[in-house]
């Protein structure tokens, strides 16, 4: 007969979840810290080697205060957000590598619209290209739009900051005679039929990777793009809804894309002899 186990009295409501983590190896805390634009519960989740230490942490994880510091607001923000996969990494990039060591430890409403400026000079004199500086400041300002609608700083100093300025690079478009030098040799390379449709219309390479043969009508010539594809995330939404369009794919492309499909009627347009979608990132095509 199993012996009765003496039942722990159970944590105040609102306190938390504490649990030991035998593949972690480490105590973890949850806690339920407020909820999102959508009112879905905002949870967060920190850990330590002992139990104490994760009481403490989620003691401190309360409502956020005063003396929330960018780095405590910027763990509690990332658990709010609700975008793409690939959007959440770069802001979490962001975070990690810039944000963080230099302003983590601030407290919020210590941050001005010079320390802001300050923080984007430092990043260029650092070695930081512009416009990757203006990108990590366009995500603090995101991040602290959110704290301004929660009443934890009256404004954003990031909207009246001055970013960085880089020098525009000249671009450099494919003259017409290389676009169609690269067309007519397409058929030479594995990912041929790829780089024949970015020649002929420009769109972008996981959007073609992310083809389907259904997006495609032979009869007409005309393509749907509705979706893209990466290696990171594989398929999923384009970029923004705007990437969204249908296509005219002119006439000499068009026996490629055909070629491509073969007697397929489902699947990848561009498809491995697997029948997989092309693996590959059909780069550095200047040199046909």
């Amino acid at each position: 007969m199993a012996k009765d186990k003496k039942r722990k009295g159970r944590r105040a409501r609102g306190t938390g979840a504490i649990f030991f983590s035998k593949a972690r190896q480490v105590w973890i805390g949850r806690r339920t810290v407020g909820k999102n634009a959508k009112g879905k519960p905002v949870k967060i989740e920190v850990w330590a080697s002992t139990q104490a230490e994760v009481v403490k942490k989620l003691a401190a994880a309360g409502p956020p205060g005063p003396d929330t510091t960018i780095s405590q607001w910027a763990d509690r923000w990332m658990t709010s957000i609700d975008v793409r996969p690939a959007t959440v990494n770069n802001y979490e990039k962001s975070i990690r590598l810039y944000i963080k060591p230099t302003l983590g430890p601030l407290k919020m409403k210590d941050l001005t619209i010079g320390r802001v400026e300050s923080f984007g000079v430092g990043m260029v004199k650092g070695g930081l290209q512009a416009t990757t500086a203006r990108l990590v400041l366009t995500h603090l300002r995101t991040m602290l739009t959110t704290a301004v609608r929660d009443g934890l700083i009256p404004s954003n100093p990031c909207t009246l900051a001055r970013k960085p300025r880089g020098e525009a690079k000249k671009i450099e478009p494919y003259p017409m005679s290389d676009l169609v030098r690269i067309i007519a040799h397409a058929h030479t390379y594995s990912a041929g039929g790829i780089l024949a449709l970015l020649a002929a219309c420009g769109c972008r390479v996981g959007e073609a990777m992310g083809l389907d043969v259904t997006d495609f009508d032979p009869a007409t010539g005309l393509l749907s793009i509705t979706k893209t594809w990466s290696h990171a995330h594989g398929l999923g939404p384009p970029k923004s809804r705007h990437s969204i369009r249908t296509i005219r794919v002119p006439s000499c492309v068009v026996p490629i894309l055909i070629a491509a499909i073969g007697e397929r009627t489902t699947g990848p347009l561009f498809a491995t002899g697997s029948g997989t979608a092309t693996p590959t990132r059909p780069f550095g095509i200047r040199g046909f």
